[in-house]
């Protein structure tokens, strides 16, 4: 039997001994030592295990944990749900996470639902359309600009064969791309392939291509669409617009003026898919080079 003073056990404790009210360890530095398997503290019927610390160290409470003070410190791993519908209850008026040194809000959550955060979002999977509504990429044109005349844009004269003519085009949101509406100048000749291009620092890369096409309709939008189309395509980030031709004799009507990226990039085979799987695109405006095209 273990012997006590008060309520304060100053032996071993065994196996079905009862403590009138409280137990009170008296050394400066006391333990409770678990069954080889575990360790429960039971509810009064001893039908449930209210809290129940496993030998590994692994923790379980049968019930709600309340915090008054101090707040809750994880070393290692983080928090993980296993259930196929968990829910945080936030305080009234807001929840926030702050950062390691607890010197400003990294994320506000007030009741209502509005959300400020302290840094940059990037969201890796795009931004879908509000409200559950749709995105249009016909809205999506080469330097924000489509044709509004059979006049617009300039016939580039130094079309050549093999070479991809490129445009920025901006994405607004995530949105389905069936192709490339290209608007083509006053002569049209052989085929053509259009391409979409996302872009990191000035490097692009291919995300869809057309199959070859025979070019028609002179001074008027083009559409060709993309191998596997439709295609889903990211947003909001720019991309570049790619218009190669086997032909010299084919005129692409370009951007006269602008302020957003336009170029070439040349020495392709345009039967050859992999030679523009990837391109360094360009970073300023050239007249003429740009192609005028949306995207649809």
């Amino acid at each position: 039997m273990p012997t006590y003073i008060g309520n304060t056990a100053t032996s071993n404790i065994t196996t079905g001994n009862v403590i009138g009210s409280s137990l009170t360890i008296s050394t400066a530095a006391g333990k409770i030592i678990a069954g080889a398997t575990s360790l429960s503290i039971r509810n009064n019927a001893d039908s449930a295990d209210n809290f129940k610390i496993l030998d590994a160290g692994s923790a379980t409470l049968r019930s709600t944990l309340t915090i008054t003070a101090g707040g809750v410190v994880l070393t290692d791993d983080g928090i993980t749900f296993n259930g196929t519908s968990e829910k945080i209850i936030q305080p009234v008026t807001s929840l926030v996470f702050r950062d390691h040194g607890d010197a400003n809000t990294n994320i506000t959550v007030l009741d209502s639902g509005a959300t400020t955060i302290r840094g940059a979002i990037t969201p890796t999977g795009g931004v879908a359309a509000a409200g559950g509504f749709a995105t249009s990429p016909r809205l999506c044109h080469t330097g924000g600009v489509p044709a509004i005349a059979t006049t617009s844009g300039t016939n580039s004269a130094t079309n050549t064969a093999g070479m991809m003519y490129l445009a920025e085009v901006f994405v607004p949101a995530n949105m389905s791309v069936t192709g490339v509406a290209i608007f083509n100048g006053t002569a049209v000749a052989g085929n053509g392939k259009v391409a979409l291009f996302s872009v990191s620092g000035t490097t692009g890369t291919r995300v869809a291509v057309s199959a070859s096409t025979a070019m028609s309709g002179t001074t008027a939008y083009q559409l060709i669409p993309f191998t596997g189309a439709p295609i889903a395509v990211v947003g909001p980030a720019t991309y570049f617009i790619g218009a190669i031709y086997d032909t010299t004799t084919h005129d692409l009507r370009g951007h006269v003026i602008g302020s957003f990226a336009t170029g070439t990039v040349g020495s392709l085979t345009y039967a050859t898919d992999s030679t523009f799987a990837t391109l360094t695109v360009p970073t300023t405006f050239t007249a003429d080079l740009g192609p005028i095209a949306s995207l649809y």
